[in-house]
């Protein structure tokens, strides 16, 4: 549990540096259990790739 929270914390943390990414109303708690909603799970999941995507595309010089 303890390394799953350290994950969880990891993630909040990079995605705050990145910015455009909500906040995750999840966390280690629920993702242990198995009482995420894997809609919202799914939802952030397309967040984070999206402004992954969108931050490659900046640091290669490329419009968005």
């Amino acid at each position: 549990m303890a390394a799953c929270k350290s994950n969880f914390s990891t993630l909040a943390a990079v995605a705050r540096a990145l910015g455009g990414i909500p906040e995750a109303t999840f966390g280690a708690v629920e993702a242990m259990s198995g009482g995420a909603d894997t809609r919202v799970v799914a939802g952030y999941l397309l967040f984070l790739c999206a402004r992954l995507l969108s931050h490659r595309r900046e640091e290669a010089g490329l419009k968005p």
